[in-house]
């Protein structure tokens, strides 16, 4: 779907006065005539809401590669960014956001606040890569939103790296995280460790359901995708 096709839904959907959301979430976006109409869409939605939540998962890359093309990265800077209330980028994705490498947790925290000055009063980096530690990964969070007496507005969680190969696990926990922020928009960090709890929950399942195929580097789309049923 190009800008054009998108727009023309709104358009359907403002002619049937089916224009007032709560929340909008966006992931994957693969052309910057799209991600433009995002902007205009949003625009939009917060003239019939002015309060509508825009959650950005800002999909565009991870270990250093880029999975869009380079001309979609001025659109994320200077049109969602801004935009955002909550931004949910992986390491990468927050180093092309700043136009900077991010080596230590000093400096992604700091990269998270940086972010808040240019729009979104949440971000929270779903994967920082520790230099020279392989067995986990540790989540970054930061809010200006005020919180609950006692509750941080900075957040810090570690998690175990997987062997196993999965698909869709930024798209769940984007998703995850702004149903536990609905709830306790108070406590970020209640919010994130719920979020990432129940994450991890859906990747056991998902280990469990594929079997041998969840750890084969010839990945098998339908086994690795995260598995919601029995969960």
């Amino acid at each position: 779907m190009g800008g054009e096709e998108l727009w023309d839904v709104v358009e359907g959907l403002q002619t049937n006065g089916l224009l007032h959301y709560d929340y909008l979430v966006t992931g994957y976006i693969g052309s910057a005539s799209l991600l433009k109409t995002v902007v205009r869409l949003v625009e939009l939605l917060r003239q019939h809401n002015p309060n509508l939540a825009y959650v950005c998962d800002p999909v565009m890359g991870d270990h250093g590669r880029l999975y869009v093309k380079e001309d979609i990265l001025p659109v994320y800077r200077d049109g969602i960014v801004p935009i955002s209330s909550v931004m949910t980028p992986n390491q990468f994705e927050a180093e092309q956001l700043l136009g900077r490498k991010l080596r230590t947790e000093r400096e992604a925290i700091t990269a998270c606040q940086e972010l808040h000055g240019r729009g979104p009063h949440t971000v929270v980096m779903t994967s920082f890569h520790p230099e020279g530690v392989e067995d986990h990964l540790v989540v970054l969070a930061s809010t200006t939103q005020p919180q609950e007496e006692g509750m941080p507005s900075s957040v810090r969680v570690q998690i175990p790296r997987s062997q196993a190969y999965f698909t869709g696990t930024g798209d769940l926990l984007t998703v995850l995280l702004l149903a536990m922020l609905d709830r306790r928009p108070g406590s970020l960090k209640t919010a994130l460790e719920k979020a990432l709890a129940s994450l991890q929950a859906v990747l056991q399942a998902t280990v469990e359901a594929a079997g041998d195929a969840a750890f084969a580097k010839d990945r098998d789309s339908q086994a690795q995708a995260v598995s919601f049923i029995g969960c």
